[in-house]
């Protein structure tokens, strides 16, 4: 007995759609990179403890660190975001603080009820609100346009990290 499968074109167009909705990364405000100074870290020891607790973040696929500079640089999975709330935990339980931490993030620049800047992380329901001595990052106010967004972290009251924009790129 023989068995015959007939592909319809439709059907093959259908399942590359799905495919590719499910495959292809999504720019919306994704952290891409992540650079903390670590404070305290002088030896080997030291950056294995911060590297194994690091490497625990959620989206984090590789963890380099440079003992002499004293920073511990993530990168994510591709197509993923790095937990980046998770970054300052994973430095404490490890022993040590953070002094600086700069975000490299990808995503469309909003802006919140207030008039605020902000980048929701859509896979993370998380925010960071975004201040910009230069300006650059009100013109893509509410555009829809991808933008890449480099800059330093700091986490204020009420819960609230914000970025001050180092950096700001659209991307094409």
């Amino acid at each position: 007995m023989k068995i015959c499968f007939r592909i319809r074109p439709w059907y093959l167009v259908a399942a590359i759609f799905c495919l590719s909705v499910v495959l292809i990364p999504s720019a919306n405000a994704e952290v891409i990179k992540v650079v903390a100074q670590v404070r305290g870290m002088a030896c080997p020891f030291c950056a294995y403890g911060i590297e194994k607790k690091l490497k625990k973040v959620s989206g984090v696929r590789s963890v380099d660190i440079d003992i002499q500079k004293g920073l511990a640089t993530l990168r994510a999975i591709e197509g993923q975001s790095i937990a980046f709330d998770q970054v300052p935990r994973a430095i404490k339980d490890a022993g040590f603080t953070s002094d600086r931490i700069t975000v490299t993030a990808l995503g469309k620049i909003a802006s919140d009820k207030g008039g605020i800047l902000v980048f929701r992380l859509e896979h993370q329901n998380f925010i960071f609100y975004i201040t910009d001595p230069s300006g650059r990052a009100t013109q893509y106010r509410d555009t829809g346009k991808d933008v890449e967004v480099t800059g330093t972290a700091s986490h204020k009251d009420g819960g609230r990290w914000i970025i001050e924009v180092e950096r700001i790129e659209e991307i094409k």
